[in-house]
C-alpha cells in the first residue's frame, strides 16, 4: 500500500525598497515641515502620535542622506516628546544642510 502526502511550502521573502532622493529636494521638504510645525503645540507632536512619527521619519531620512554623503549622521531619535521631535527635525535638517554645503559634496 502506498500513501501520497501533498506537501506545500511557503516562503516569506523580505524586500527592501530604496528610493533615491536628491538632498536638495529632501531639504526643501524638511524646511516646509519645519515651517508647518512652527506654530503647532509641541505636545501634539510626540512620537506617540502619527504626526510625531512622520516628523521623526523625515528626520531619519535626513540623517540617512547625511550618512550617504559620507558624513557622521549623528544620533537618530526614535521616541521622544513633541519638543524633542521638533528639535530632532531641526537638527537633522541642519546636519543635511551642512553636509550638502561641504565643497566635497559638489
Amino acid at each position: 500500500m502506498t500513501a501520497t502526502i501533498e506537501r506545500h511550502e511557503t516562503r516569506t521573502t523580505q524586500t527592501t525598497t530604496t528610493t533615491a532622493v536628491e538632498p536638495a529636494a529632501l531639504l526643501t521638504t524638511l524646511y516646509a515641515a519645519i515651517a508647518a510645525v512652527a506654530d503647532i503645540d509641541p505636545d501634539v507632536l510626540g512620537s506617540d502620535r502619527a504626526a510625531g512619527r512622520d516628523l521623526l521619519g523625515l528626520a531619519g531620512a535626513a540623517r540617512a542622506a547625511v550618512a550617504a554623503l559620507g558624513r557622521n549622521p549623528g544620533h537618530v531619535v526614535t521616541d521622544a516628546p513633541g519638543v524633542v521631535v521638533v528639535r530632532e527635525l531641526v537638527a537633522a535638517t541642519r546636519a543635511l544642510a551642512a553636509a550638502t554645503a561641504d565643497p566635497a559634496y559638489a
